[in-house]
């Protein structure tokens, strides 16, 4: 550009214009409806408009459609039948870790948590295809710029860990996946001014869906958190038979570290809907164990 060339990228020109935020997320989420974009943060508008008369439309759903998400899986598992993978399938990639990186993940009460499974299904399939790939080209002399490469799976990882959106649990399952596939160095931030999350002794038995441990916590304030749910669940409170008729259908044990939590998470459907509903059973929790730490000091 600097010389008056018409720019290019490798074998086709390109147009260079400027843009701002708005336009980048309303071309990066282009399916969402009733949304105005202000920088990066979405605001809900009113849904003013008609199916038919008297039939109002949906308005807005989610930021992503399920099938935009399938068709992402679907391009990475059958790239050969995709356009858009055929002639670079490093685009799937970098496609989704920009997804992760630029989702409004802080508008808590927007985002959907059947969404954010998706997202997160998404994540695990993508980086399965890619550990195969990457595992078949080892050893491989020629360098291909439209093919993924282990720095390709080291930026998903990284989008992946320091997700806002997944939980412990979600990452734990991640990074365990990764070791599966030959790669579980990945899973270190040594080197980067990063925090991931997923990497704690207890991060695979992490039984909240949204409320999340803070980066910097120490592991030992985490056991001890740990310690307090489980005596406050496995205490003196014998657990009720419909209890463990829940714990057995959902395949959980008493032994974990954190006990047995319950959640009524009822018609709970959003991050902000479901950590208020996780809070509100870390404080009954809490308040069975330390009222009695309390009174036996007292005493």
């Amino acid at each position: 550009m600097l010389v008056g060339r018409h720019p290019r990228l490798g074998d086709r020109h390109v147009e260079v214009e400027i843009s701002n935020q708005e336009d980048l997320m309303t071309e990066m989420f282009p399916r969402t409806k009733n949304v105005a974009w202000e920088g990066a943060t979405p605001r809900i508008l009113a849904n003013n408009e008609m199916y038919y008369p008297g039939v109002p439309s949906a308005g807005f759903t989610g930021f992503l459609q399920n099938e935009e998400i399938v068709m992402v899986i679907k391009h990475a598992e059958t790239p050969h039948r995709s356009p858009f993978a055929q002639r670079a399938i490093i685009r799937v990639y970098e496609s989704h870790i920009a997804t992760l990186h630029k989702y409004p993940w802080f508008a808590h009460e927007c985002v959907n948590m059947i969404e954010r499974r998706l997202l997160f299904d998404a994540t695990m399939s993508l980086s399965k295809s890619l550990i195969i790939l990457l595992r078949k080209a080892q050893g491989q002399q020629h360098a291909d710029v439209t093919k993924p490469t282990p720095v390709t799976l080291q930026e998903l990882t990284v989008a992946t860990l320091t997700c806002p959106g997944f939980s412990e649990a979600q990452k734990a399952t991640y990074i365990q996946q990764l070791f599966n596939g030959g790669f579980g160095s990945m899973a270190s931030n040594r080197g980067m001014n990063l925090k991931f999350g997923g990497v704690g002794e207890l991060a695979p038995y992490w039984p909240f869906q949204v409320v999340a441990r803070d980066p910097s916590a120490q592991e030992d304030l985490v056991l001890y958190f740990a310690s307090l749910m489980r005596d406050a669940t496995m205490g003196t409170h014998r657990m009720s038979l419909v209890d463990q008729h829940r714990l057995r259908a959902s395949g959980g044990n008493t032994q974990g570290p954190f006990g047995h939590i319950t959640f009524d998470y009822g018609t709970a459907k959003t991050l902000v809907e479901v950590a208020e509903v996780e809070l509100r059973t870390i404080e009954q929790l809490l308040s069975r164990v330390l009222h009695r730490s309390r009174a036996n000091s007292d005493a």
